[in-house]
């Protein structure tokens, strides 16, 4: 009875392990087809740039002599070009890699975050004392305009405030009476007009 549960459970587990198999049979096959079709599509490119590279000698060798000879100065100079370019990457890649490096620096320590914070606070205090030194350089008849828009613009401001403040309380007053007055208004009482 007991070798009919082990070879039970030993079916079970060589079920799941074909459908594993299966599966990651279909998943190979996928994966072949698919570099399959890459492989053809990268032959057929090379084809192409092949072709393209005969039809640019056929054109090279059908040349003038003088159109040849600027011909070749300039693949000389695009190959310097190139040489010249591929030399100032590697620097400009190194100094990446560093920026990157100090950067990553910089944010893992406390200590260099905090002095980041303060150079950019640093940064606006000199602004706004840029501002106020241009401020001091206007004339008094500039200070005073700008004075008075500013004192406007408060005066306008306060009003508003002010308003809204009395209306408010207006509201609260006759919030205040109907409530005295009991349920339904107060009893034959006048209600009070809330402009």
């Amino acid at each position: 009875m007991n070798t009919d549960t082990e070879l039970s459970a030993v079916m079970a587990d060589c079920a799941v392990l074909q459908m594993q198999n299966d599966m990651e049979g279909r998943n190979i096959d996928a994966i072949f087809a698919e570099r399959q079709e890459r492989e053809a599509e990268a032959r057929q490119v090379e084809e192409e740039i092949e072709l393209e590279k005969r039809a640019a000698e056929n054109v090279v060798s059908s040349m003038e002599p003088e159109m040849m000879g600027r011909y070749q100065a300039l693949k000389a100079e695009n190959s310097q070009i190139e040489k010249d370019l591929q030399e100032q990457q590697e620097p400009l890649d190194q100094l990446s890699a560093k920026v990157q490096s100090l950067e990553e620096e910089v944010g893992n320590s406390e200590l260099k975050q905090k002095a980041f914070r303060l150079h950019q606070q640093l940064s606006k205090a000199l602004q706004w004392q840029e501002e106020w030194q241009n401020k001091a350089q206007e004339s008094p008849q500039e200070e005073r305009e700008r004075l008075l828009r500013q004192v406007k613009a408060d005066n306008q401001e306060i009003a508003s405030i002010e308003k809204r403040d009395a209306v408010s309380a207006l509201c609260c007053e006759g919030a205040a009476a109907r409530g005295r007055g009991g349920p339904g208004g107060g009893a034959g009482g006048e209600e009070r007009q809330v402009p």
